[in-house]
């Protein structure tokens, strides 16, 4: 049967936060897979093939652009409804170096939308913190502590040695900062921070170490992502948030959103199981990291559209459970190896699911994965290990790294467990030094080999972290950490 093109091809885009329908079509396919260009217009229902080209392509008004890219997707999604085939409106001159997954074209229609609908004013004010270069130094004398950055600097941390969580902080002085839109701050002034925050600073994305137990009214900041560390009180938030970050949060946490955490993304990490839901019953979409047993009985959170499960490595019990979430459009479990294939859901039961993703898998269990996923409209399934190198190296921060390059895999896989047989064997402080310092010279010749990135030395700061709790007690581990950070060359 010949291959069926997707060229000209025009679909109906469902924009966030129900404002309508935007359109796109796929202009080119190749190496670089599908090319979409976004279409000129909004509608409140689906439009017509003939509407839907009448405008020719997007040109986003912020960015002086076409606003085209390659999808990372294979296809586009089955909520993305066809509208028929036209020739297409925009040929690029040279090849689309833009990559994106259907989700973020989804937000960077609805973006352009929400630019046009501003008024000179407000469009001058964001106009005004774009960013720009500027190398300048600035000190801020913040009270708690001094801190020099760049006048540039869309980021500050406010944390480490030199601050002082437990004094008040002048946060007037970050507005020497024209182009912060990321504030990270650990310490007690929170009162300060949410005061000054209501003055409409610009700060879009929040991280807060705060104390645990204090109640946090995060309403009316402007935000549009918030990170919380290991808090366990009540905690209220805007229904424009578009996504919540929980880090280590306590049984005691509460979350109140106004309208049920309808469009909110919510995100958990570092806890081991999957919490009993909050009461957010309209949440869009749930993600949790380094999770060891999840249950989808926990989630009450029937209006879900996306859900993604990363586990520690971990397991998911009852995955038949995913008929729970009727909306779902978009799934991916990845390093659950106690996943039971011959329980998934057929799609059938789920006639909205247009995604699933299943990153790391036993290769026993492949054949019934393929035949129950065999119906979904878009499957990847990745990162098949023999249940022989699990069994060796399931709890392997490198375990993945086979799936790229299989003797790169090997041998970091291979490095860690000599440093866990010697660390676990080491009986002082000289010997757990020499350990990891062959185990980071490892790496490094790794590095000169094959060429390792900023996100494997994540994996490599992860490794280290598990090798330092294998460390006799007489280990100075804030002392092999920083052996570790001054040695590592990648």
């Amino acid at each position: 049967m010949p291959r069926v093109s997707w060229i000209g091809c025009v679909l109906a885009v469902p924009l966030e936060r129900d404002a309508g329908f935007g359109a796109l079509q796929i202009v080119a396919e190749g190496k670089a897979g599908l090319t979409a260009v976004a279409l000129e217009g909004v509608w409140p229902t689906p439009p017509t093939l003939a509407e839907a080209v009448a405008g020719g392509p997007l040109f986003a008004q912020r960015g002086s652009r076409i606003l085209a890219l390659n999808l990372l997707e294979a296809h586009p999604p089955p909520v993305f409804a066809r509208l028929g085939v036209a020739a297409p409106v925009w040929s690029p001159e040279e090849p689309v170096r833009s990559y994106g997954s259907v989700q973020g074209f989804r937000a960077s229609i609805a973006r352009e939308q929400a630019w046009r609908a501003l008024g000179p004013t407000e469009r001058a004010r964001l106009e005004a913190r774009r960013w720009r270069h500027d190398p300048t130094e600035v000190v801020l004398a913040l009270g708690a502590g001094e801190l020099r950055v760049r006048r540039d600097s869309s980021r500050v941390h406010l944390a480490g040695p030199a601050f002082d969580p437990a004094a008040p902080v002048e946060w007037s002085a970050l507005e020497a900062l024209p182009f912060l839109t990321e504030l990270d701050y650990s310490g007690a002034d929170v009162g300060g921070l949410v005061a000054w925050l209501r003055g409409g600073r610009g700060i879009e994305r929040l991280a807060l170490a705060a104390p645990a137990d204090l109640p946090l009214d995060l309403r009316g900041l402007g935000l549009d992502t918030v990170t919380l560390v290991g808090h366990g009180a009540a905690v209220e938030v805007d229904a424009n948030l578009d996504a919540l970050h929980l880090d280590r949060p306590a049984p005691t946490l509460t979350v109140h959103h106004p309208a049920g955490g309808r469009f909110l993304a919510l995100h958990v990490h570092g806890l081991p199981e999957t919490p009993s839901a909050w009461a957010l019953p309209a949440l869009a979409s749930y993600h949790q990291t380094g999770v060891r047993t999840a249950r989808l009985a926990d989630l009450a959170y029937p209006a879900l559209r996306t859900l993604r499960l990363d586990g520690a490595p971990g397991h998911l019990l009852d995955v038949e459970r995913l008929v729970d979430f009727p909306a779902l459009e978009h799934v991916t479990l990845h390093d659950l190896y106690g996943l039971e294939a011959e329980r998934f859901p057929e799609a059938a039961a789920l006639p909205g699911l247009g995604h699933v993703c299943v990153w790391g898998y036993r290769r026993s269990a492949a054949a019934t994965l393929k035949r129950r996923l065999a119906a979904y409209d878009l499957v990847e399934l990745r990162g098949g290990k023999a249940d022989a190198w699990l069994a060796d190296h399931l709890d392997n921060p490198f375990r993945d790294w086979v799936d790229r390059d299989a003797r790169l895999g090997k041998a970091a896989c291979q490095l860690f467990v000599s440093a866990r047989k010697a660390l676990v064997a080491a009986g002082d402080a000289e010997s757990c030094r020499g350990a990891l310092l062959a185990f980071v010279e490892g790496l490094n010749a790794l590095d000169v080999r094959y060429g390792l990135d900023t996100v494997d030395r994540e994996t490599a700061h992860e490794a280290c972290a598990a090798l330092l709790a294998l460390a006799p007690a007489s280990a100075d581990a804030a002392a092999l950490r920083a052996l570790f950070d001054a040695t590592i060359d990648f």
